[in-house]
């Protein structure tokens, strides 16, 4: 784990205290953002990517604790670690702190180590939460993939069986529309065969915070096999 990835947000309303807590974590290596009003928080929580905010308890436009309360409610934050800094050890402070939805608390006269140590460890908490919604996510998309290519495949199969009887048994090979409906079935026909042989863990960028099923890899001989329905009665009747 290197501090240097990850970008930290410390709110505090001293201007001395937000120079001391930036020159000690840059020295630890992490790309430090500061902001002397909830309001400037906010605003670079909505333009900036953050791993975890440094909030002082007690602030004169709006206290750390309500502060945290308005973090957790937005859920585009919501997974943001919040770390209260404060002077008072006091019960009341913590569970205060603790309960607006802070996750751990520091006193302002804390080693600086510990400091380091506990940003880094709710670093690491808040990666191992993204995983474990990615893998949630990830497993009902696979089940969802699954379900719409049976779906797709078994009406796909008929429609492109009746479509071989047709070609074969009249004059409608001549017909334009006609290879405008075999070009198409066709084209949905290559994207149900690759959502088939798609891994399931292979992915590739769409945007910058987001990711999607990579279906571009060539086919695998495994994939989706069409059947010709029966011929029934073997006259040149058309199917009902």
């Amino acid at each position: 784990m290197n501090n240097s990835d990850y970008n930290l947000l410390v709110l505090d309303d001293s201007k001395a205290v937000l120079t001391r807590l930036e020159q000690l974590l840059v020295g630890f290596g992490y790309n430090v953002i500061t902001a002397s009003l909830p309001s400037e928080a906010m605003k670079v929580l909505n333009c900036e990517f953050i791993d975890c905010i440094l909030t002082d308890f007690e602030m004169p436009e709006m206290n750390g604790p309500d502060f945290c309360k308005q973090v957790k409610a937005d859920d585009g934050f919501r997974q943001i670690p919040i770390i209260v800094l404060t002077s008072s050890d006091g019960k009341k402070s913590i569970m205060t702190a603790i309960e607006s939805g802070a996750d751990d608390y520091v006193l302002k006269s804390t080693d600086p180590d510990i400091i380091n140590l506990k940003i880094r460890a709710m670093i690491r908490l808040r990666v191992l939460r993204e995983e474990l919604i990615s893998f949630q996510r990830t497993s009902a998309v696979q089940s969802m993939v699954a379900t719409y290519n049976h779906e797709l495949n078994n009406p796909l199969t008929i429609a492109i069986g009746f479509m071989k009887i047709l070609e074969k048994k009249s004059d409608v090979s001549e017909l334009k529309a006609f290879h405008k409906i075999k070009e198409s079935l066709a084209r949905i026909s290559d994207v149900v065969k690759k959502i088939k042989a798609v891994e399931a863990n292979k992915t590739v960028r769409y945007t910058e915070k987001s990711k999607m099923m990579d279906i571009s890899s060539p086919l695998s001989e495994s994939s989706v096999k069409i059947v010709e329905p029966e011929d029934s009665g073997g006259s040149g009747e058309s199917a009902a």
